[in-house]
């Protein structure tokens, strides 16, 4: 039997965005010439969002407890370009300085662990990264100067405890009706199976995607003719709010939720999907 390994999922928390987490105690370059720092004032839901943050990863920690790990970040690491985005919806009016120096905040608990042997980004949405994956491959930058390996790339296919991870920002959404949900990922996987399988490519053991802020977990057969080949088929939860565009594309969508997923491999499967959840109602409620 081989030694557990485990990967951890994060996907979309759009570091930079009024609705997104900002770590407690976050200083910031200066914005003028009498100030020493930038202490940023922090909302209450930026506040919970943190919270959440910081509670998760205590917590897969306390699940992995030691054993080889690497972390995943599904794309649009920060927000975006205030040029794309009105000044409203960014905590900061610079460029991609600060939304950086906010995931750095909230990956750098993450770096520090001693079990992390690496840690891959997706390069997100363009308006969401700069251009080009640029905020990604920022963050792995300063990550690999603090000694990570780290790296950030649009389409991934790891290897990692003896299972293959294909890994994108971009893929199908959850679908419209919720007793239609997962349908549209397991055709998604499916195809994904039968062109590896056509074309002499290894069959992934997990299809990882993000983007469209909502989980949809499910487990894909194969059919060969004396064997089952099994694929995850994962649309990882985002860890922010939802904006106006959001809101639009969702169609009011209200039940929502953001949070981690943690994979458990164990002798090159993929035995279980552990998932570190939050419940957000986007309805203000009010009573007479």
């Amino acid at each position: 039997m081989s030694d557990p390994h485990w990967a951890l999922v994060i996907s979309d928390p759009h570091f930079g965005h009024v609705l997104g987490p900002v770590m407690p105690g976050l200083e910031l370059p200066s914005r003028d010439d009498v100030e020493d720092v930038w202490r940023v004032e922090r909302t209450a839901f930026q506040r919970q969002l943190a919270d959440w943050w910081l509670a998760d990863l205590a917590e897969a920690r306390s699940i992995i407890n030691g054993e080889s790990t690497i972390a995943l970040i599904i794309g649009d690491i920060c927000h975006g370009d205030r040029a794309k985005y009105p000044d409203k919806e960014l905590i900061s009016d610079r460029g991609s300085v600060d939304q950086v120096l906010m995931a750095m905040a909230a990956l750098e608990p993450l770096a520090e662990w001693d079990n992390v042997k690496a840690m891959r980004l997706c390069k997100g949405t363009g308006s969401h990264s700069f251009g080009r994956g640029s905020a990604e491959l920022e963050v792995a930058n300063r990550l690999q100067v603090k000694g990570m390996d780290a790296a950030a790339w649009y389409h991934m296919e790891l290897t990692w405890g003896g299972v293959t991870l294909d890994l994108a920002h971009h893929g199908p959404s959850s679908g419209i009706r919720e007793w239609t949900k997962g349908n549209v990922w397991r055709y998604y996987v499916r195809s994904i199976q039968d062109n590896c399988s056509r074309n002499g490519y290894t069959i992934p053991d997990a299809v990882i995607r993000g983007h469209f802020h909502e989980r949809i977990i499910e487990h894909v057969p194969f059919y060969r003719q004396t064997e089952t080949d099994w694929t995850w088929g994962i649309l990882a939860p985002a860890y922010c709010g939802i904006d106006d565009f959001g809101r639009k594309v969702t169609r009011s969508k209200r039940i929502l939720s953001v949070g981690m997923l943690l994979l458990e491999i164990h002798d090159g499967r993929i035995v279980w999907v552990h998932e570190l959840l939050h419940g957000m109602d986007a309805a203000r409620k009010e009573m007479w």
